[in-house]
């Protein structure tokens, strides 16, 4: 699996764009969490959280990747494909806060794939 695999499939129509977890009950994925899919899609279990505030959200479900967070690459994912958590968080908001779709997304790792520190967060003047 290559970044260009990861940006091909952003460009695809298999994943249903969703926000603020790698992938929820409704089978909605972040960008992140479709990197994770197609680096090994056996590895997600389901778990519903309890919601300390029911009142406006009284459970929320959503899978966990190979056990480990529900929202950050595993680190060995991170370490190999050059995410750290700073690329994370702004791949994140793009995902989470613009109304971009996953096409957007893919063309901004793209023209960064060589270093995706360099991917601007959302709003800024470096787009």
């Amino acid at each position: 699996m290559t970044l260009q695999d990861w940006i091909n499939t952003l460009r695809s129509d298999k994943y249903k764009q969703g926000k603020h977890f790698l992938r929820r009950a409704e089978n909605t994925f972040c960008c992140l969490g479709v990197l994770c899919d197609i680096v090994n899609p056996t590895l997600w279990s389901d778990e519903a959280e309890e919601n300390k505030y029911e009142h406006t959200c009284p459970t929320i479900s959503r899978f966990t990747y190979d056990g480990h967070n529900t929202q950050l690459l595993p680190s060995d994912i991170s370490e190999k494909y050059g995410i750290d958590g700073n690329v994370q968080d702004v791949l994140s908001q793009w995902n989470d806060n613009t109304g971009i779709g996953f096409a957007g997304i893919a063309d901004l790792i793209e023209k960064h794939a060589t270093d995706l520190t360099r991917i601007p967060p959302p709003h800024s003047e470096f787009i």
